[in-house]
């Protein structure tokens, strides 16, 4: 009869450890938040478009470049004369990357003016109010810029609404450089960004000028912004085309997620959680005494 109680005791004791070690079924909470802010306008060609959106779409399906353990949230928004949410918020995971990469490959480019306003305005929006979104302070948020142009379009962020930012008219004294550079503050501010964890940085499509300077030393975050490489949050990388950045995007999206500290796992072990741990003490103790009586 003993050695029937023991045996019983033995097979609990093994599914109690198998449930305890297996990993969790529950939602994961993202430890950043990546919004791609995509410049839509008329002056991105249809080609120039489909490279830049397959190129992203390319790299959130590569595991080695975005990652694929519900550690990212990402979000895709398109600007022209106004900005709409184009993809998620989503959090990336293995199973949905490849469908994520496919929606992200069929946007359709909306044309018109450039609003950088609009992106930025509708950015915090989004991770403020949609109910996809994981927003918490304590997350780092990452807002990635993409554009060949200087904006020529102002906005105002209290006209956001239902996942699109209009464009509006330029107040008297404003013009389209000072709306973007309030809007990126407002998104600063609303998302309670810290320079030792967030980010704004951009890519612009062409060569080194006037433009390019703009967004280093008024738009990218924190300030004093630089030219990458190197990669030090606040960085504008200069890129001569979108095949480049077809090409390079990857290399962009390792840069900004932070890379988790490895848990060392001892040799022929597991690292059981101490609550874990708690929970089995006793019936192991028990085991051990029923062995012995």
């Amino acid at each position: 009869m003993k050695k029937y109680y023991l045996l019983v005791l033995f097979v609990a004791l093994g599914l109690l450890v198998g449930l305890l070690l297996a990993p969790g079924t529950g939602a994961q909470v993202p430890s950043t938040q990546l919004v791609m802010i995509l410049d839509g306008s008329g002056s991105i060609s249809p080609a120039d478009w489909t490279l830049i959106t397959t190129g992203l779409g390319d790299a959130v399906e590569n595991p080695a470049c975005m990652p694929q353990d519900g550690s990212v949230e990402l979000t895709v928004i398109q600007f022209s004369t106004n900005a709409k949410l184009e993809v998620g918020p989503v959090v990336i995971t293995s199973a949905n990357a490849s469908s994520v990469a496919t929606q992200i490959r069929g946007i359709s480019q909306t044309g018109g003016t450039t609003c950088i306003a609009c992106g930025f305005c509708l950015a915090q929006y989004v991770l403020l109010n949609h109910p996809s979104s994981h927003y918490d302070a304590s997350l780092k948020q990452a807002l990635n810029l993409v554009t060949d142009g200087e904006p020529n379009e102002c906005a105002d962020c209290a006209d956001c609404t239902q996942w699109e930012c209009p464009r509006s008219d330029c107040p008297t004294g404003v013009d389209a450089y000072d709306s973007a550079e309030t809007a990126r503050d407002y998104a600063i501010s609303q998302l309670g960004m810290t320079p030792d964890q967030d980010e704004i940085d951009a890519e612009f499509i062409g060569t080194p000028d006037a433009a390019s300077a703009w967004l280093r030393d008024e738009i990218v975050w924190p300030q004093p912004g630089s030219y990458a490489p190197p990669f030090i949050a606040g960085w504008v990388r200069v890129i001569p085309d979108a095949a480049t950045f077809a090409a390079t995007v990857c290399e962009k999206i390792v840069v900004i997620i932070p890379t988790p500290t490895p848990v060392p796992v001892p040799v022929g072990g597991v690292i059981v959680p101490v609550s874990k741990v708690e929970l089995l003490a006793p019936w192991v103790g028990l085991a051990a005494l029923m062995a012995v009586a």
